[in-house]
């Protein structure tokens, strides 16, 4: 049994990456009826949805593939809500961010986007 990196600090992990990349994070952990993105974030061109999935070191299946199908569409649904409730001038991205107590943090910028999904949100 592996007891490693939580969801919590694994959260954690993904803000301090992300502000030093230069995005200022939003808000953390915004719920709507639909689901919940983990972390709402910015820089000059993007408003980021970031999906932040934690894994233990002895993990079989890296955390990407965790973001299914219909996660994403509960994500971009949520985006939606949170966008016309908050309006904003920057391109909106879907990002995942892994991170793992074995391989530390992966981030996929632009991991999916809502064209895939048109017609069925």
């Amino acid at each position: 049994m592996n007891i490693g990196i939580t969801g919590e600090s694994g959260e954690q992990l993904a803000v301090k990456h992300l502000q030093s990349e230069g995005y200022k994070i939003t808000v953390r952990n915004y719920q709507s009826r639909f689901g919940e993105i983990d972390i709402i974030c910015e820089n000059d061109e993007y408003i980021v949805f970031a999906e932040v999935k934690t894994r233990a070191s002895d993990a079989l299946v890296s955390g990407r593939f965790a973001v299914t199908a219909a996660k994403q569409r509960r994500i971009i649904k949520t985006a939606m809500l949170y966008l016309q409730q908050n309006q904003s001038p920057l391109q909106p991205r879907f990002d995942v961010i892994e991170v793992s107590g074995k391989e530390g943090l992966n981030h996929i910028e632009n991991a999916f986007d809502i064209g895939a999904f048109h017609g069925y949100i």
